[in-house]
């Protein structure tokens, strides 16, 4: 796993593109956790590519779509999947 997660500050978990808007953000303690049970998620990264490149969290389902190309980027995530959202500041992930 390359990055520290320690530099986020707190990261949102959604239940799934379908479900509306349930999010709740979780600490990066608890997405350690998730990473080492090996929990089925996708880990969705948000920030810029400049931010991906110096630091970025290696896991099974890893998908990075900067924030300005979120919309167009949708359809590669399953609908009914559980995501977690990262990024540099809570605020780009609600």
């Amino acid at each position: 796993m390359g990055g520290k997660m320690t530099e986020q500050k707190s990261i949102v978990i959604i239940g799934g593109l379908a479900c509306g808007p349930k999010a709740v953000a979780i600490t990066p303690a608890e997405l350690q956790d998730k990473l080492e049970r090996d929990e089925d998620f996708i880990l969705l990264d948000v920030r810029a590519p400049e931010e991906w490149q110096k630091n970025h969290i290696e896991a099974r389902q890893t998908v990075q779509i900067p924030l300005p190309q979120l919309r167009q980027g949708l359809d590669k995530l399953p609908k009914d999947a559980e995501i977690v959202i990262l990024c540099r500041i809570s605020i780009r992930a609600y």
